[in-house]
């Protein structure tokens, strides 16, 4: 899992996408917060969100098996408590 944050959901769901080597609509997350633009910037809120791969979209073969453990062990590894 990983944790995204971007001035709009849009951008926040291709940063995961570019994060995790898949497509935009692979991506499987979750909204932690939903972006604000405020008055001419003051108050401001970028979106966040909690994004991974959908696990329909994992092709499981010898060949992406290591790829994979890997990225589930940096995702473990970088995942943030707030």
């Amino acid at each position: 899992m990983l944790q995204i944050e971007a001035i709009d959901l849009e951008n926040a769901i291709h940063e995961a996408s570019e994060k995790l080597g898949c497509s935009p609509d692979q991506v499987d997350y979750f909204v932690l917060q939903e972006p604000v633009t405020g008055i001419f910037g003051v108050g401001r809120k970028f979106a966040i969100i909690i994004a991974s791969i959908k696990v329909s979209s994992i092709n499981f073969n010898i060949q992406n098996e290591k790829k994979i453990l890997l990225l589930i062990i940096k995702m473990m590894v970088s995942f943030k408590v707030y």
